[in-house]
């Protein structure tokens, strides 16, 4: 979900990015090896 503006390249505009992004370079400074961390992402649903 888009926050502002219209960029949909801009990784801030979205509302929970900032969070992921922080914590994958958290999860990578406990283990770096890229092939021993897996990070999964789902969005969840708006609910009405």
């Amino acid at each position: 979900m888009i926050k502002k503006g219209h960029n949909f390249n801009d990784i801030y505009n979205y509302r929970n990015s900032k969070y992921f992004v922080e914590t994958v370079i958290r999860a990578r400074m406990w283990e770096q090896g890229a092939n021993k961390l897996a990070i999964f992402a789902r969005g969840m649903p708006k609910l009405l």
